[in-house]
């Protein structure tokens, strides 16, 4: 039986957290079609996951990391429901069934390349992103600096993107009108401003906000990964175009250099 072994820490780093307790969770991935056993182990603050699988290879990583950052977040929130403390939890690399060691970096290099707002050039393994312009913009403004807040959380393991990915996009919208609405036709209306100014159907943005619905009001039914991604791509474009829109003196965006999505 393959075994796969994911490590990471428990911050603030001045605690030293323990648990006397090693819970395990047996659970299946239908959409992966993986059975598997995973033991939680958490002394000192340093967290090892033993993970014993029925089947193995690399593609299946995603997948699982997406339960194991629950589980054992669920331990760890847990404790500081009792404690009053706050911790965060970070898994930071891998031990394949052969042996070989991974870092697990977070990566989205399909939604970076839609953004054209503040581009970002990569040259020997250096990252630099001209931000010069629009840092100001979102620094000046509360409501967007949340807003791009819980879009980029949407790339943390967890099962909260679709509900992040909403808030964002509604963040976006009040960002736009300039204030929280008093009542559902103001709200109407500043959802139109932003489509207007941003060049977006409604069906477009409805598709963001329905699949957060279940999520957002407690639901823990199953959602897809190509819903997920989906909801990724069209709220990474949504915020691009808002950027844009703020770059250009909150103009309405050009017919000819962004059309309907």
């Amino acid at each position: 039986m393959p075994v796969l072994k994911v490590f990471g820490k428990i911050e603030p780093p001045c605690f030293h957290l323990t648990f006397d307790i090693e819970p395990e969770v047996k659970y299946r991935i239908d959409e992966a079609d993986i059975d598997l056993k995973a033991t939680i182990r958490i002394k000192q603050s340093d967290v090892v996951v033993t993970v014993e699988l029925d089947r193995w290879d690399g593609t299946l990583l995603g997948w699982i990391l997406q339960y194991l950052f629950d589980w054992v977040s669920a331990e760890v929130d847990l404790f500081g429901f009792a404690s009053g403390k706050v911790f965060d939890v970070h898994l930071d690399r891998a031990e394949y069934p052969d042996g070989s060691i991974h870092w697990l970096i977070g990566e989205a290099s399909d939604l970076a390349a839609l953004v054209t707002a503040c581009k970002a050039n990569v040259s020997g393994g250096n990252v630099r992103v001209e931000m010069r312009d629009i840092l100001p913009i979102v620094i000046g403004s509360p409501t967007l600096m949340i807003a791009l807040h819980d879009l980029i959380s949407s790339l943390r393991y967890g099962n909260n993107s679709l509900t992040n990915c909403a808030r964002a996009v509604e963040g976006l919208r009040k960002a736009m009108w300039g204030r929280d609405e008093g009542s559902p036709d103001e709200q109407k209306q500043a959802w139109a401003k932003l489509r207007d100014n941003l060049r977006l159907s409604k069906d477009f943005l409805q598709i963001i906000t329905d699949a957060s619905r279940g999520p957002r009001h407690g639901s823990s039914a199953y959602i897809s990964s190509i819903v997920r991604q989906d909801v990724l791509k069209k709220s990474w474009e949504v915020m691009n175009r808002f950027l844009s829109y703020r770059l250009g003196a909150n103009h309405p965006l050009p017919e000819a250099e962004y059309p309907i999505l």
